[in-house]
């Protein structure tokens, strides 16, 4: 869904999209289930509250059945749903070790795995689409000026930086030539606007293009595009819950 508006914001602007997509880091646990697939083998599905799932084959004792599975999955709703890896209090571990002494095996095979998938995970991307865009436009027939964009466009971390100096802000938000922070845009503009599921802010969309862009056309499509992303990812969430 995030690529595809990507590809659709860059089709319609013919200029450069950029797409920041949900954080892991700052999401939280929405639903967390442990399903049996066969003896000594069951599956640990993590669902996030910006509808990312992650999931993971584990091994575990032949004796354990689905019925444990069912309460060790009940447990661990009832005590992280709501919450992210980083505000989970030593004290909250230790009620899911008193509720679940039993099965403190898997547990902590749960746990250690939930962790380290959603560390792995935590950064994150950037989708680009219609990169091309911007070198036809006569701006950009200077080879220098198209080897530093070319340059910035590779390098993610600093397309992070530059979507999230406006991620977050009301409404739409245009920076024109050198009111962009970054030197190597300031023969650009930028378009950018967050989307959201309620109050909760999962990442922005830009459109990059010369400082000469068609403005009221791209704020009007970057709008649309930004409501209609925050409106299908609330749609899909709600769909899960």
């Amino acid at each position: 869904m995030i690529n595809r508006t990507g590809r659709m914001l860059a089709k319609l602007t013919n200029y450069t999209a950029l797409v920041r997509s949900p954080q892991m880091a700052t999401s939280n646990f929405k639903h967390i289930q442990l399903v049996l697939m066969a003896p000594a083998q069951a599956i640990l599905i993590v669902v996030m509250d910006t509808g990312a799932v992650q999931h993971q084959i584990m091994s575990i004792p032949e004796s354990i059945t689905q019925q444990d599975l069912e309460q060790i999955s009940s447990v661990l709703n009832a005590k992280l749903q709501g919450k992210n890896m980083d505000n989970i209090r030593l004290a909250l571990i230790k009620e899911v070790y008193f509720e679940l002494h039993k099965h403190r095996h898997i547990l902590d095979l749960a746990l250690e795995l939930m962790q380290d998938r959603l560390t792995t995970e935590a950064e994150d991307k950037i989708y680009l689409d219609g990169v091309f865009n911007i070198l036809n436009q006569p701006e950009f027939h200077n080879v220098d000026k198209v080897k530093v964009l070319l340059s910035l466009l590779e390098q993610e971390e600093m397309l992070r930086d530059i979507l999230e100096h406006s991620q977050g802000i009301q409404g739409v938000t245009v920076k024109i030539g050198n009111e962009n922070a970054r030197q190597e845009i300031q023969n650009c503009s930028m378009v950018t606007a967050s989307y959201r599921v309620g109050n909760k802010v999962l990442g922005t969309i830009g459109v990059l293009g010369p400082t000469r862009m068609e403005y009221a056309k791209v704020v009007t499509v970057v709008d649309h595009m930004t409501r209609n992303l925050s409106r299908v990812l609330e749609s899909i969430l709600k769909g899960k819950g």
